[in-house]
């Protein structure tokens, strides 16, 4: 939840007053206000809903010693319940062991059960959602118009009615919350005074917002409108200079039918954003959703391994059973092949072999890779705080933040050593990349 209404991976997609509760927002939002020369005062306001979770916490602590106390002075019948909570959930277990084959269940446990299968369901939920963008062929930005005279009014004419740009007038108080949180490419604003000077030099001021990728299109479009107006304002003047003469009605109607009809119609800049990739494209927010599932699945895995105990357990009752280690494969394959299909569905990919296999190899690496980890070498419930340092580190050499491939020399073989660049590579059509994904986490799954 911290990801998804964060300003780190939601990318503006949600409103602020949402966002504004997320610690991941603020500290993104914060640290934008200082790149850009803010002071303190003016960033302390964004930061006050932080505040509100960590009241929340205070009080739970509060609430929880004064239960701790109330459980205190009644032991027995705290062990009455535990052992009636123990009974419940022992009972509900052994159903879903007698009335589901081994690899359902199996699968069940290794996702954390209940606790662990809502948790995943949620973040299908919110991934597909995340992943759901618009086709839109219109680059987005906010216009504060400080300047009511004429040739301003003309200038939100000419904008409203441009193709590859729309507009949404805001005023001057929205103009720093709507900068840093970056829901859009940007603020236009018309200074006051535009109007009434002829050059209209400074007093058109672009900002770019922290998660603008279209800065240089924008600036040529709103550039594109104001030398046409300038041209429209001035070519009857000009043409009367070049005649010697003032224009006849005759000659000023030819002019006005020849600027409607020579007038650009097509818009200047086609913005394609859609879920796939395009040769051409200003935006990937597909790739995006790619590295969001990345991280957090990397989390997830570390955090849902059962640990040394649960598989001592499973070790010694599968040597009980029929084909158990048969069906213990089996059992992983199946949940594998399940959590690839979720992934492949919530981000909306197109049939690929490729793909599928990248991410049912990345699957299958990374809880193999987890719990490696935690049987072998880090112990029961130590694997959660690694994992956000490697799941970053193999992010950063994977290509999630840079394009490797534009890159010469050994720096463009980085990718090969990450487990999320061999799975980018996959996708792209690479047959090496899955394949040695596959193996490794092969190798990492078997006892």
């Amino acid at each position: 939840i911290l990801l998804f209404s964060g300003r780190l991976f939601s990318a503006g997609k949600i409103p602020f007053s949402i966002a504004q509760f997320s610690p991941v927002s603020i500290t993104a939002l914060i640290l934008e206000g200082l790149r850009r020369g803010y002071r303190g005062k003016a960033l302390l306001s964004f930061a006050y809903p932080l505040f509100v979770p960590a009241c929340i916490g205070v009080m739970l602590l509060l609430l929880g010693k004064l239960f701790d106390k109330k459980n205190s002075l009644g032991q027995k019948e705290k062990k009455t319940s535990l052992a009636g909570s123990a009974y419940l959930q022992s009972r509900s277990e052994s159903l879903i062991m007698r009335y589901l084959p081994f690899p359902l269940w199996r699968g069940f446990t290794l996702i954390g059960r209940t606790a662990g299968f809502a948790l995943f369901l949620a973040f299908c939920l919110l991934l597909g959602k995340y992943a759901e963008d618009k086709q839109e062929e219109r680059l987005q930005i906010y216009l504060v118009n400080q300047d009511q005279g004429e040739w301003s009014k003309e200038l939100l004419r000419d904008l409203e009615e441009e193709k590859s740009i729309q507009i949404t007038v805001i005023s001057g108080e929205e103009k720093a919350e709507k900068l840093l949180y970056g829901d859009k490419e940007g603020v236009l604003s018309i200074l006051e005074g535009y109007s009434d000077d002829r050059e209209g030099k400074g007093l058109l001021l672009y900002e770019s917002s922290s998660s603008s990728l279209s800065e240089m299109a924008v600036r040529e479009i709103v550039a594109a409108l104001v030398a046409g107006e300038k041209i429209e304002r001035t070519a009857g003047t000009y043409l009367s200079s070049l005649l010697g003469k003032e224009l006849s009605p005759e000659e000023e109607r030819i002019l006005k039918e020849n600027e409607v009809n020579y007038k650009r119609k097509t818009p200047l800049y086609i913005v394609e954003q859609k879920n796939g990739r395009s040769k051409e494209e200003l935006f990937s927010p597909k790739r995006e959703a790619i590295y969001a599932f990345l991280l957090y699945f990397f989390l997830f895995s570390l955090a849902a391994v059962m640990g040394e105990s649960e598989e001592k357990r499973v070790s010694s009752r599968i040597n009980s059973i029929r084909r158990g280690k048969l069906r213990y494969l089996g059992g992983y394959f199946l949940f594998f092949l399940f959590i690839s299909l979720c992934f492949y569905i919530a981000l909306k990919l197109s049939f690929s072999l490729y793909a599928m296999l990248s991410v049912f190899s990345y699957t299958l690496f990374l809880f193999g890779f987890s719990r490696l980890l935690s049987t072998r070498f880090l112990g029961e419930g130590a694997e959660t705080g690694i994992s956000l340092n490697l799941g970053l580190f193999f992010s950063l050499i994977g290509g999630a933040f840079m394009d490797f491939s534009a890159l010469s020399g050994w720096v463009r073989y980085l990718p090969w050593f990450s487990p999320i660049g061999l799975f980018l590579k996959g996708t792209e059509g690479d047959v090496f990349a899955p394949g040695i994904l596959l193996v490794l986490g092969i190798l990492c799954v078997l006892p």
